[in-house]
């Protein structure tokens, strides 16, 4: 924000650079912020797809057993 100002007074080359320096860097942040955010929701989905499928092949095997063994699930 310092920069902002300044080149707002008084614009330099110099000034310019820095802002220019400090844009990129900040870009650079942000980017590799979102990306381990993506990363993070990628090993989510993929721990809850595990969960799904271990839950839909217990209830297969459920369902091949007898109706008195059975285990009644309420959400």
């Amino acid at each position: 924000m310092y920069l902002f100002q300044e080149v707002e007074k008084k614009s330099t080359p110099e000034l310019q650079k820095q802002l220019c320096i400090a844009l990129a860097k900040k870009l650079v942040h942000e980017q590799q912020q979102r990306l381990k955010t993506e990363e993070q929701a990628t090993k989510m989905i993929s721990e809850e797809e595990k969960l799904i499928a271990s839950l839909e092949e217990r209830l297969r095997a459920l369902e091949g057993k007898d109706a008195s063994e059975s285990v009644e699930i309420n959400s």
